[in-house]
């Protein structure tokens, strides 16, 4: 028997306004929140996205999003996984 090392990958989607391409990359930035969204109403610190990077980075993994016109964003990570596979 030995040990492999696989991925999961993890998507989550909403189907709110989307991010626009500039603003993409820094979204997962620690207190970074995009102007003109309803961010002051709505409230939040800017540090959902930046903790689950962070978090997901401690266990070798990757956390990125997608966001299309007016089509939603979808968030995606990948964390290492374990199996075993045998001989038999």
């Amino acid at each position: 028997m030995r040990l492999e090392r696989e991925r999961l990958l993890v998507c989550m989607g909403d189907n709110g306004p989307s991010i626009p391409p500039d603003e993409q990359e820094g979204v997962l930035d620690p207190f970074r929140r995009i102007e003109g969204f309803d961010t002051r109403r709505k409230g939040g610190s800017g540090l959902g996205l930046a903790l689950a990077r962070q978090r997901v980075g401690l266990t070798g993994g990757r956390a990125w999003l997608d966001s299309g016109t007016r089509l939603g964003s979808a968030f995606f990570f990948t964390l290492p996984a374990k199996t075993l596979s045998g001989d038999a």
